[in-house]
C-alpha cells in the first residue's frame, strides 16, 4: 500500500481528511475508554490528520481499483473468513448463523475479503526488479 501511495500523487479533499481525523480520534476515545482509561484529555483533532489522509487517499485508490476493473467480493472467500473466525469459538455454526442473520457485520468481513482481493490484484500486478545494494547501502537508503 505504501508503494502504491507512492507511486500515485493524491490530492484529497481537505473535508474527507477532517472527517476521517474525527472519526479516528472518537475511535481512539472509545478504545481508551474500553480499556477503562478515563482523561480529561482532549486530543487535538490535527494528531490524527495524517493517519487519516493516508486512510481517505487509499480509500479512494481502493475504490478505484475496485471499480475500473469490475471487482466483486468473492463470497466464497467470504464464507471462509467467518468460518475460520467461527472455528475459535465453542459453537462455531452459532457464529457462522449470526454472521447470516446480521448484514451489517457480514458486510464487514466483505469489506476485508474485498481488500485483500484487491491486494492480490495489485501484487499481480505489480513488477520487482532485483537491485543488488551493499548493507551500507541498504541500511543508509532512507
Amino acid at each position: 500500500m505504501d508503494a502504491m501511495l507512492q507511486a500515485h500523487d493524491l490530492r484529497v479533499p481537505s473535508a474527507m481528511v477532517q472527517r476521517e481525523a474525527e472519526h479516528l480520534k472518537r475511535q481512539a476515545q472509545e478504545e481508551m475508554a474500553g480499556a477503562g482509561q478515563r482523561s480529561a484529555v482532549d486530543l487535538p483533532v490535527s494528531l490524527f490528520e495524517p493517519q487519516a489522509e493516508r486512510r481517505v487517499k487509499l480509500g479512494l485508490l481502493v475504490g478505484e481499483i475496485i471499480k475500473s476493473n469490475s471487482m466483486n467480493v468473492d463470497q466464497e472467500r467470504v464464507d471462509q473468513a467467518i468460518a475460520e473466525q467461527a472455528a475459535t469459538f465453542e459453537e462455531p455454526q452459532q457464529i457462522i448463523d449470526w454472521y447470516a442473520e446480521n448484514p451489517e457485520a457480514r458486510k464487514a468481513v466483505e469489506n476485508v475479503v474485498m481488500e485483500d482481493q484487491v491486494v492480490d490484484w495489485v501484487l499481480d500486478q505489480a513488477q520487482v526488479e532485483d537491485e543488488n545494494l551493499t548493507f551500507d547501502e541498504l541500511v543508509n537508503s532512507k
